[in-house]
């Protein structure tokens, strides 16, 4: 179950047109404005795809599709926004593999995993629930707001916040509780 990425809707070519030179000197105030995008977008608790962020980005600042045009540059090439679409697709990758070589997998693992991938900008994607990837792993379009709040409790014990390791563990308590109940029997 793909989930695509959406197009930036903002595009309206007549209003661009009648927008002021641009205040941009380089690109590197763009990928600033990038950079401050995701970081609002991720703390809203949602899922930062790039089509996302360049929606957020000709929204808010619109003078920017001038700037990149002036220069000759596609919006897909900002260097912040490549830099985290491969940020996205090694998070992707990694969460794959390692659901396809562990029978068990929970949210808590699949965030500690893109904790241990993207140390430094691993907030920079959103929730873990909110990922794509993540959704399709589970097989499903979103997950229930009672999940969720169960996972996010924080500092609060949850059966949700469990690792592959403690709902293995729990299975072979429970078989061996089981087999010695029958052989009492």
């Amino acid at each position: 179950m793909v989930h695509p990425e959406s197009i930036p809707s903002f595009l309206d070519l007549q209003n661009i047109q009648n927008i002021q030179p641009s205040p941009f000197s380089s690109i590197y105030e763009v990928d600033h404005l990038v950079l401050q995008i995701l970081r609002d977008v991720s703390q809203e608790g949602r899922y930062t795809g790039p089509g996302c962020i360049q929606d957020e980005l000709f929204q808010r600042f619109p003078a920017v599709f001038t700037f990149l045009c002036d220069i000759g540059r596609n919006p897909d090439t900002i260097p912040r926004l490549m830099e985290h679409k491969r940020h996205i697709q090694h998070v992707n990758t990694q969460l794959r593999a390692y659901a396809a070589t562990h029978d068990v997998i929970t949210l808590r693992d699949m965030e500690q995993l893109v904790q241990a991938e993207l140390p430094g900008s691993f907030t920079l994607l959103g929730p873990i629930e909110s990922l794509p990837t993540v959704l399709e792993i589970c097989q499903t379009r979103r997950l229930d707001s009672r999940v969720i709040e169960a996972f996010r409790r924080g500092h609060i014990p949850s059966r949700l916040c469990m690792t592959n390791e403690e709902v293995l563990e729990l299975l072979y308590d429970c078989v061996c509780k089981t087999d010695s109940v029958f052989q009492a029997v």
